[in-house]
C-alpha cells in the first residue's frame, strides 16, 4: 500500500514538473538536463527547478 502510494506520488510529480519543463524552456537542451534531473532525482530536482530553474521578473 505505501509502495504504491510512493510510487503515485513520485509519477504524479514527475509528470506534472516535465509538463511543465517543456511548456517553459526554448532551448531542447536545457529542458533535457531540467527533465533527467527531475525523472532521476523526482523530489530533489523538482524543487531545484521550481526554486532556481524558473525565470522570474524582478
Amino acid at each position: 500500500m505505501v509502495f504504491s502510494l510512493l510510487s503515485f506520488v513520485y509519477l504524479a510529480l514527475a509528470l506534472a514538473v516535465s509538463l511543465r519543463i517543456f511548456s517553459r524552456r526554448s532551448s531542447h537542451g536545457t529542458a533535457l538536463a531540467w527533465l533527467l534531473l527531475v525523472i532521476l532525482v523526482p523530489a530533489i530536482g523538482a524543487l531545484a527547478y521550481l526554486l532556481i530553474g524558473e525565470r522570474r521578473l524582478g
